[in-house]
């Protein structure tokens, strides 16, 4: 079962493994759209293990140091990324480097919720066993 929200910025869905985010275009995402993001995954999931994918579709800035705050988020175990242009990559990588958990890109909605429901529920089946 999925739950949309819309922001101001973008649009979101939330399902039960992770959340779909896509920011406007044209938006400046930095601190403050951030921690909007945060408090909207952790009320949602709670203490339940989730990933996000933001499904980049427009284009947009990041602020790449949002990624040090959100990494602190004991439950978001991993991110995914949906690049369509070939030039996100570079932006990609560099984001990659401010985020200490899972973070990987892919050309196809599909392969990223593949990716990131085998990661949570890997962290899933690794907290049964302790």
């Amino acid at each position: 079962m999925s739950k949309k929200i819309d922001l101001s910025f973008g649009s979101f869905v939330l399902h039960d493994n992770f959340t779909i985010g896509i920011i406007n275009d044209g938006e400046d995402l930095k601190k403050e759209e951030n921690l909007s993001i945060i408090n909207l995954c952790t009320n949602h999931y709670q203490s339940r293990h989730f990933g996000y994918i933001s499904h980049r579709k427009n284009s947009y800035s990041v602020d790449p140091t949002v990624y040090k705050r959100t990494a602190e988020l004991p439950n978001l175990v991993a991110i995914a990324l949906v690049l369509s242009e070939p030039a996100q990559k570079l932006s990609a990588s560099i984001e990659k480097i401010f985020f200490d958990k899972p973070f990987e890109y892919f050309d196809s909605i599909e392969e990223a919720k593949k990716w990131m429901n085998k990661i949570v529920i890997l962290k899933n089946q690794q907290e049964k066993i302790r």
